[in-house]
């Protein structure tokens, strides 16, 4: 299944809105008050930061509802 969502990760729009995440992502990290204002409108939900693993962790920023 892994090597599949590597596959999807190809698909030109997948890859652009992965990399969009992953700077709003770093954006909100970086600027404490960004983040004290999405963490208000959440419920303190974190965000999951983008590391050098599989697919399936992108996979997850994208599709799991309970990890913004």
């Amino acid at each position: 299944m892994n090597l599949m969502l590597e596959d999807i990760r190809k698909i030109l729009q997948v890859k652009k809105t992965l990399e969009k995440a992953i700077f709003v992502t770093g954006f909100l990290y970086n600027h404490h008050g960004a983040l004290n204002m999405m963490r208000k409108f959440t419920k303190k939900r974190k965000l999951m930061k983008h590391g050098v693993t599989r697919f399936v962790t992108e996979y997850k920023l994208m599709f799991d509802g309970d990890i913004i």
